[in-house]
């Protein structure tokens, strides 16, 4: 239980210190705020979001003073979740015990010794007893004593008393333990005894020892060990021969075994010896292996001098475990200063024996060590010799290096792989010159084994005995000296190995050749010089030689070499096409992908495309880009692919990229039975891995996943996917706007909303006609693209949007010029990048036509002109986002009317495909509308009384201050806190006497203010006013003064409670101010009417100055305390 208690707050305060409380907060921390505001805001923060600000979070708790704490800790309630009251208490106590706060450890032990006795909730107690432990001292010994004898307390009590260790907390201990009746208590006592090393309680613990209650029996062992006195020692031998001298549920033998250490650590090594010693004694290997290996160790622990005649006598033990352990506790030291006791244990030894102390020594780093191994290497016993081949190295590096170098003419194979294995990792500057040495007198066998060490150990310096062996009549030694060159081969080396290229006619050697240019040109380290040097080159070679370059070159990567190939490519005969796609098809640079996919898509035969195209989805997942590039990758893979290899690696790569347009095609090859078990899979990888995909069409799909899906595991990828559908929105999702069959569903544009909309009927079907012939001319539907051929005019979906988000593809081809208009408005642009003349090089994706607000994309994000791109535009209220091929090009702007710039924009209209003259051709137009609250408009009665909409659920343009937590969200003005703003949002004009409408949404706890005739400065509850928003409902505001719930004028009069909705639920709220009388009707019930003129006069009820009731204007505005809240439909009425 004391495991888990300590893990538990180990994780409550690495989450606690890693928090921070926002800036917002200290709104209402400062001296004016009664202790109960400051708790129920602080306690309100957890859990914040980092750690910058632990510091002062920990001050706020200290400013709490002890008094303050201890209300804190009263908090806790049964029953509820005390968690956040938990995280500060937790916290404070640890924050209270870092060295150099001992003043607020005490305040902090005051306060929560205080709380315990007004506690009425154990668990609550237990908790504060937990944090009491880590800064309790001696003076608060009389403070926990009480609760030693509490049933459930008495366990957390003893162990708060034994980390005070203290005369008194032991005093406090042995009285209760001679007073219990209870055993598990007397079980708390004595192991709290035993931890603190209670000599004083060692006679009383003493005859517990003889218990017939087996827990309190294995305690009292556990303490008496612990407290090591003499005394003890026939009690504790006895009790461990009792058991057996092995494991059993009183631990008594390894208690004994820790009590004989125990007694040595007290300075008593003398006993600790001789009781070691009659241990060792009174067992035996067989029936007490753990407990004699024991004792084992204390003889060597108490009697170094003597540790190796013990450790050399146990090593000759049959008992493999018993003889490992006890080399184990042999000292390097020891082993190095008795080696000739060591070498007759070893002559002695049975080969086991002799086996297991060679391994010994071969973790020891010396070369006397290293001499006594050697006369070994030459054992007849195969697992001896073997073991002496390993240890020798590691003891004395290269110091036997002749004698194994040697070994390798007369030794088996066993024994050869254990030369290679040794002679890899051997130390020394002469090792792979005097392997170099043995390669020309050496059979080729033995040849073939130290050629491949000195590649193993990339043996540059000796490359030039491999370049000779290159030579050689035999084929597997010439063979095994090819291979080595590319682990060997430096720059230096290239004259050479291009020599080689020029001499050599077989494919294998040439690959190896070729493998170890690759190698020597890429350690030049500067892709220019080693493109320029393979370049270079290709002159100088016969044509079926400088095919062998086209990898090296593709190996370098970068543009110079990548252009090269494709050049060469071009102009080749059909060997170098095929050696330049096999070359690129084996680079890393994801740039290879441009020559690759250009080579597939012009290659003369389809084993080539084929080819092509699968090193270009290999390299797909190293290019760089968002995922919404990579599958506009992948399709362009799939529109070329033939082979059911291609298409099979196409399908399980887009699995991985969780995408709409990714789930469109994957959908599509569900109907082929070739592929259907792989888009199947890609169906389910995309829709498990983005929970925003949902809508009819995803329905659909995943619908026909659940039928077709089988093989391994099928079974519960169905029940998966049907989990998706039951959880998927309910909501639209994505529809088409484009069938891919003809130009249903769209219609010519003519004129411009403004004018369409003073059209009569009549005018307006005449012009509609004549647009929809003109469309026909320019735009068709074509291999289930839309295109326009560069002749006629815009075309619009037939439906107007409002609120959307929508996915499309396009393409254009040199010097194109379209662009997508929203809501009947011009555009988000797209061009061709290279009209620099035109200032087309910024990108596509902007808002061209805006003239106040951004018009240019935040970056360039096009891909090259006759490939496709993807738009992925979300347009709510006036505000409009752009991704162009997955990058964020146009960030929450604001779409201005191009058509009367005095006009916001239209709040719904067409989406147009704009005709620029160029051809231009969409694919995949996806709509997703999103239906939120509509704006809001003022009541007819409104409109005559004169109201004023401050917030129509569009836009902040009458409000200032901190728009970065307050954002505008599908109508409703909603407070994230989290966002990295600061400060409250007031109302930009100034106000006096008013009625104020607003209608409000809470969340659990969540504290807000409204702030009246406040500046835009200073502290708006006292510099203005302010009437509280607050959530009555939380526990954490159940001892708030009557003055601090909802509705109240903050410290100067309280509203009536009851009056609030649920929480979740939207409340109703307005707000009178006229003269020095302010009312706030609550859900139709008014909950205060107050004249401030009694404040200003008499005082306020919270007794601090509100210089903020004089004034006779100011603004209006939302006070965030740190919560997340919404508000909507803000309007007001000035009087």
């Amino acid at each position: 239980m004391e495991k888990y208690f300590i893990k538990k707050v180990a994780i409550l305060l690495c989450l606690f210190m890693g928090q921070v409380f926002l800036s917002q907060a200290q709104n209402q921390l400062d001296a004016g705020r009664t202790t109960a505001t400051k708790i129920a805001d602080l306690l309100n923060r957890f859990p914040a979001e980092n750690a910058s600000s632990l510091e002062t979070a920990m001050k706020q708790m200290e400013n709490l003073g002890a008094s303050g704490i201890t209300e804190m800790t009263l908090m806790q309630q049964p029953g509820v979740n005390n968690e956040k009251i938990e995280y500060a208490l937790a916290g404070f106590a640890f924050y209270a015990g870092k060295d150099g706060r001992e003043e607020q450890a005490n305040m902090a032990v005051n306060a929560y010794i205080d709380a315990l006795g007004k506690l009425n909730d154990p668990e609550a107690q237990n908790f504060v007893l937990k944090q009491i432990k880590w800064i309790a001292k001696d003076t608060n010994v009389e403070g926990i004593q009480p609760y030693l004898t509490n049933e459930r307390l008495s366990g957390t009590a003893s162990r708060v008393l034994a980390n005070i260790g203290s005369s008194n907390a032991q005093a406090a201990l042995m009285a209760a333990l001679e007073t219990a009746s209870n055993d598990d208590q007397k079980a708390n006592f004595i192991e709290a005894l035993g931890d603190i090393g209670s000599v004083a309680a060692t006679e009383m613990i003493s005859p517990y020892v003889s218990s017939s209650n087996p827990s309190l029996k294995r305690v009292a062992i556990y303490a008496l060990a612990n407290i090591a006195e003499p005394s003890s020692a026939g009690l504790l031998f006895a009790s461990a021969e009792s058991a057996g001298f092995t494991f059993e549920p009183s631990n008594a033998s390894a208690q004994y075994l820790s009590y004989i250490d125990n007694i040595g650590a007290k300075g008593n090594n003398k006993l600790a010896l001789k009781l070691a010693k009659k241990l060792d004694k009174s067992t035996n290997i067989t029936q007490h292996y753990h407990t004699k290996a024991g004792a084992l160790e204390l003889l060597v622990k108490f009697a170094p001098e003597k540790a190796n005649k013990q450790i050399i006598k146990a090593s000759q033990s049959d008992e493999y475990r018993y003889r490992g352990t006890a080399l184990s506790y042999l000292s390097d030291d020891q082993l190095i200063q008795g080696l000739d006791d060591w070498k007759k244990a070893l002559s002695k030894g049975s080969d086991d024996t002799v086996v297991a102390i060679l391994q010994r020594m071969g973790s020891v780093k010396n070369n006397a060590i290293a001499q006594t191994i050697l006369p070994y290497l030459g054992s007849t016993n195969d697992k001896i010799r073997q073991t002496a081949i390993s240890s020798i190295v590691t003891s004395g590096d290269n110091l036997a290096l002749t004698e194994i170098l040697d070994l390798f003419a007369v030794v088996d194979d066993a024994d050869k792989k254990q030369l290679v294995a040794a002679l890899q990792t051997m130390k020394g500057d002469n090792v792979t010159s005097e392997i170099a040495k043995k390669i020309a007198n050496a059979s080729n066998e033995n040849k073939i084994a130290l050629l491949g060490l000195l590649a193993s150990r990339a043996a540059e310096d000796q490359i030039d005995v491999v370049f000779a062996a290159t030579s050689s009549n035999d084929p597997e030694v010439k063979t095994a000296a090819l291979t080595a060159l590319s682990s060997m081969a430096t720059p230096d080396d290239l004259s050479k190995l291009i020599s080689l290229l020029k001499s050599e006619s077989d494919i294998d050697d040439l690959e190896k050749i070729q493998e170890a240019i690759i190698v020597a040109n890429a350690l030049k380290g500067n892709i220019a010089s080693e493109t320029q040097w393979a370049m270079d080159l290709l002159p100088q070679l016969a044509l079926d030689k400088q095919m062998y370059l086209y990898k090296v070159m593709a190996k370098t990567g970068g543009e110079s070499a990548l252009k090269k190939l494709q050049d060469i490519y071009e102009t080749g005969n059909t060997g170098q096409r095929q050696a330049v796609v096999s070359a690129l098809n084996q680079s890393e640079d994801p740039a290879a992908t441009g020559p690759l996919l250009h080579i597939a898509r012009n290659a003369s035969t389809d084993n080539l495309m084929d080819e092509a195209l699968a090193g270009y989805v290999r390299l797909v997942p190293a290019t760089e880009g968002a995922d919404v590039q990579k599958v506009l990758m992948l399709r362009d893979a799939l529109e070329l692919a033939k082979s059911q290899e291609n298409i099979q690696a196409i399908l399980n790569k887009l699995g991985n990229y969780p995408t709409f347009q990714a789930l469109l095609v994957a959908g599509k090859y569900q109907e082929n039975p070739t592929y259907q078990q792989a888009a199947a899979r890609a169906v389910m990888n995309i829709v498990q891995n983005n929970d925003a995909i949902f809508g009819d069409k995803v329905k659909t799909i995943v619908e026909r996943t659940i039928e077709v899906i089988s093989g391994q595991d099928s079974q519960y990828y169905k029940t998966s996917l049907k989990k998706f559908l039951d959880e998927m929105p309910t909501t639209a999702g994505f529809y088409s706007l484009f069938n891919e069959e003809n130009l249903e569903g769209w219609k010519g544009v003519f004129s411009n909303p403004i004018k369409r909309a003073e059209m009569t009927e009549r005018t307006f079907k005449r012009e509609q006609e004549k647009a929809n012939e003109t469309m026909a001319t320019g735009w068709i539907a074509e291999d289930g693209l839309l295109v326009f051929t560069g002749k006629g005019q815009n075309i619009a979906a037939e439906k107007d949007f409002g609120d959307f988000e929508m996915f499309v593809d396009w393409k254009i081809t040199a010097d194109g010029d379209a662009g997508i208009y929203l809501r009947g408005t011009p555009q988000v642009q797209i061009w061709d990048i290279a009209r620099t003349n035109v200032g087309a090089e910024v990108g596509s994706g902007g808002l061209y036509n805006n003239k106040k607000h951004p018009s240019k994309p935040i970056k360039v994000a096009d891909n090259p002109v006759g490939e496709w791109n993807t738009f992925h535009i979300v347009m709510q209220g006036e505000k409009v986002t752009v991704y162009l091929n997955g990058e964020l090009v146009v960030d929450d702007v604001t779409l201005e009317n191009f058509w009367d710039r005095e006009l916001p924009i239209f709040p719904t209209g067409q989406i147009e495909l704009q005709a620029h003259g160029t051809y231009v051709a969409y694919r995949d137009i996806y709509i997703r509308e999103l239906v939120g609250a509509p704006k809001f408009e003022l009541s007819e009665q409104e409109k005559k009384d004169g109201f004023e909409v401050l917030f129509d659920g569009t836009n902040l343009d009458k409000w200032t201050g901190n728009k970065i937590d307050y954002v505008v969200e599908n109508g409703v003005l909603a407070i994230y806190p989290d966002k990295g703003g600061s400060g409250n949002l007031m109302t930009s004009e100034e106000y006096g006497d008013f009625e104020f409408r607003f209608e409000f949404k809470l969340t659990p706890g969540a504290n807000n203010g409204l702030g009246i005739r406040a500046p835009l400065k200073g502290d708006a509850a006292y510099e203005g006013m302010e009437l509280q928003i607050l959530d009555d409902t939380a526990e954490i505001y159940s001892k708030l003064k009557p003055y601090q719930y909802h509705g109240s004028l903050y410290g100067t009069s309280a509203a009536k409670k009851g009056h609030l909705k649920p929480v979740g639920e939207w409340n109703y709220q307005e707000v009178i101010v006229k003269g020095d009388r302010i009312q706030v009707i609550l859900n139709g019930t008014k909950t205060l009417d107050v004249n401030i003129a009694d404040a200003r006069k008499n005082g306020t009820l919270d007794k601090r100055e509100h210089p903020g009731l004089s004034n006779k204007k100011g603004h209006i505005g939302f006070l965030g305390h740190g919560d997340n809240l919404f508000f909507k439909n803000i309007r007001i009425k000035t009087l």
